[in-house]
């Protein structure tokens, strides 16, 4: 790929209480990941494409969608474990966007699917770069790079997959 759309949520490293955004888009040169001693991960810096992230940006204020944008995010084990384990090149450029997973008010998981669309149409339109990478972080259960990695709850995930593979996005509900 050229550039990297990194998607995953915000763990209170950008956003606290008195500034919480549903969404938020990065539109900076590089994005720094913080020091967390308990992820034994090395510090990184990661270039970052503030074109794609402009038209992005732009491209879901179009679309009817309301996200913020920082030219100054930092990328957190969120983030940063799904970077290190892709294996991805480390200099490719990214445009991390950011969702609220932590205080309500949340995105429904109908706004984060039409999102999801949304996204997918304004990428293959972008002209600016040629192949474009997706990094879908995250998820309602999950422990990244912790003991309890990979405990999920798979009656839930039973339910849900199959209503995103048939893009049946009425039956998520609110």
């Amino acid at each position: 790929p050229d550039a990297l759309v990194v998607l995953s949520n915000d763990h209170l490293h950008n956003f606290f209480l008195d500034n919480f955004p549903a969404l938020c888009v990065g539109v900076g040169e590089s994005y720094e990941s913080p020091i967390e001693h308990w992820l034994k991960a090395k510090r990184r810096v990661f270039t970052g494409n503030q074109a794609f992230g402009a038209y992005l940006l732009q491209e879901a204020l179009n679309a009817d969608f309301d996200p913020s944008f920082s030219m100054e995010m930092v990328l957190d084990h969120g983030s940063l474990t799904p970077l290190e384990l892709a294996g991805l090149d480390p200099d490719l450029p990214i445009v991390p966007i950011l969702f609220n997973c932590v205080q309500p008010p949340m995105p429904t998981m109908r706004r984060c699917y039409q999102f999801g669309k949304f996204l997918g149409d304004a990428i293959r339109r972008y002209e600016g770069v040629e192949r474009v990478a997706i990094l879908a972080t995250g998820g309602l259960r999950h422990h990244i790079a912790t003991p309890s990695q990979g405990k999920v709850n798979r009656e839930f995930y039973a339910t849900l997959l199959p209503v995103l593979a048939a893009g049946a996005a009425d039956a998520l509900g609110r």
